[in-house]
């Protein structure tokens, strides 16, 4: 006789780029296996890789393409799933930086005694994204629907890695746009050739690349500002990105 299933809880999220809702389910065994290698590896392909297995396994919703997702929706998916997988309270412990700087000029290496510990809500870290941030007018008659960077997008940076930043900011903007409208008409940019799309971009204004640069710097992320005391001190850090996010995402961390 075959052995019994164990039910799993389902949960609706939505997604922060797009509002739409989504179905999940929490971490089972097999991916906290995943996700501790992982972090043990600290290599960084290994831990995107172990992002991607795990949200194709753990998102129920058909027809999502996790490598298509902003970067930013990968983030708070991993952190709700821990929520969902764990509970919503996490201790991390990590080095001050001004702990961090006294070692180095002492030329001496972290101790024990020389970490922090404090607890975090996980239901405190949201992501903001404005209305129209995406929507970028660059003529009265002109504007261009942006989309957000993706796995696909870094992967395939990391190919072009040697060519100038000037190069590498053409290109990412060429990417990174949808859709351009002008007038009534929409012109899908993926049905354009690759030199039609940046000769769209070379015939930009100084105004219009200045435009293009504020919806980059301005891209959404994972952030959130947690406060310790160092030295009977007030300090403060922020926690940034993927990197900072599996220092307290763990499923294992209490």
């Amino acid at each position: 006789m075959p052995l019994p299933t164990l039910s799993v809880p389902e949960y609706e999220i939505k997604l922060p780029s797009t509002r739409k809702k989504i179905r999940i389910r929490p971490f089972l065994a097999k991916e906290q296996k995943i996700l501790l290698m992982a972090i043990e590896s600290e290599d960084e392909e290994q831990m995107y890789n172990a992002i991607i297995k795990i949200l194709k396994d753990c998102i129920l919703t058909t027809r999502i393409n996790v490598e298509k997702l902003a970067t930013f929706d990968l983030e708070y998916l991993m952190v709700q799933l821990r929520i969902r997988s764990v509970d919503d309270v996490s201790t991390i412990k990590f080095l001050p930086p001004e702990r961090s700087e006294e070692l180095k000029k002492e030329e001496k290496k972290p101790t024990e005694d020389d970490y922090i510990e404090i607890t975090l809500n996980l239901n405190e870290i949201n992501i903001d994204v404005p209305k129209d941030h995406n929507i970028i007018k660059l003529r009265e008659d002109t504007t261009l629907e942006m989309s957000y960077p993706n796995l696909g997008l870094l992967n395939e940076l990391k190919s072009i890695s040697g060519k100038s930043e000037v190069e590498r900011m053409f290109n990412i903007i060429a990417r990174l746009i949808d859709t351009i409208y002008k007038d009534d008409e929409a012109f899908p940019f993926k049905d354009a050739t690759k030199q039609e799309q940046i000769k769209f971009v070379e015939q930009m204004s100084t105004e219009d690349l200045s435009k293009m640069n504020s919806f980059l710097e301005t891209i959404p992320s994972l952030k959130h500002t947690i406060e310790y005391t160092y030295k009977d001190q007030k300090k403060t850090l922020t926690l940034n990105g993927l990197q900072d996010f599996f220092a307290f995402a763990s499923p294992t961390l209490t």
